[in-house]
Formats: structure tokens, C-alpha cells, sequence
């Protein structure tokens, strides 16, 4: 029989709205689409709207759960100073779709966000405006699927 550390997945797991909708209150407070508040901040955040108390160890390990079910995204905000070398700042914390989805079917409101981030994703796959005047003529490379007809002919004539 063996032991296991702390509570098991399904436990961990139980942690994963709370947080969430820590990150999207603070997101919405901020009005932005990230945030980047410390550890410190998150914990005492939980343990006040939550009643959840947790080591700083214990918090990471939940953060890691939740981008390891793609719900968040973290990125470490390192700045390099000649003389103290590698100096570890915030870390940025945003919330992906389908952790707005998730959230979504947690009851939380959060529908503003989810249309932003579908926009997002659709400017980003889509080609050059029509209506802007300034932008270069077409190359016929505006979607994914165009960009892969050409490589496929391409591949073509060079058999």
C-alpha cells in the first residue's frame, strides 16, 4: 500500500473553480484580459473569498493542474540585471477559452470574455481586411486552408 502526498486529483481538481474565478475577478476588476498578481495575493484572495487556506507549494501545484487542463496560461516574467543576473518578477496569468468555457458552465458570467477571445482567434485566421484601403493587394495566403493548397501544389511539382 503506498502513501500519496497531499489529496489526490480528484480533490486538487475541486480547486480549479475557485481559482478560476479568482483570476476573472481580478481580470475583470483590472478590465483586462491578464493579470499578474502575486502568490501572496492569490492565497490570501482565496483564503477571504474562498475560506480555501493553502501553502504557497500547495497553490502552485493547483496553478499547474489548471494549465495542465488548459484553462490558464502562465508566463514567467524574468528581467536580467548585469550585476544580480537572472531576477524572477510576476508571473503573468491569463485565462484561456476554454477556461472561460469551463467557467461558463460553472454559472459564472463571463460571456463578454468568451466573445473577445473568439474575435481574437478570428482576426488572427482570417486575411487582410476587404474595407482597408492601405493594406498590400491579396497573396491568396489569407486562411489556413489557402496557405496549405499552395505547399500542397508546390510538394506537387517538385515530384
Amino acid at each position: 500500500m503506498s502513501k500519496s502526498k497531499g489529496p489526490d486529483k480528484e480533490k486538487r481538481s475541486a480547486y480549479i473553480p475557485s481559482i478560476l474565478c479568482l483570476l476573472n475577478g481580478l481580470c475583470n476588476y483590472h478590465g483586462k484580459m491578464y493579470v499578474f498578481p502575486a502568490q501572496k495575493r492569490i492565497m490570501s484572495l482565496l483564503l477571504e473569498r474562498f475560506n480555501i487556506n493553502i501553502s504557497k507549494a500547495t497553490l502552485n501545484r493547483h496553478l499547474r493542474d489548471t494549465e495542465d487542463k488548459g484553462f490558464i496560461k502562465r508566463v514567467r516574467r524574468i528581467r536580467y540585471d548585469k550585476r544580480l543576473g537572472t531576477i524572477f518578477k510576476s508571473t503573468l496569468y491569463e485565462i484561456t477559452l476554454s477556461g472561460y468555457q469551463y467557467l461558463f458552465k460553472c454559472g459564472v458570467n463571463c460571456i463578454k470574455q468568451i466573445k473577445i477571445l473568439k474575435n481574437k482567434l478570428k482576426k488572427l485566421f482570417q486575411g487582410p481586411d476587404k474595407k482597408d484601403k492601405y493594406r498590400e493587394e491579396s497573396t491568396g495566403l489569407e486562411t489556413l486552408g489557402s496557405i496549405l493548397k499552395q505547399l500542397n501544389g508546390l510538394i506537387a511539382m517538385e515530384t
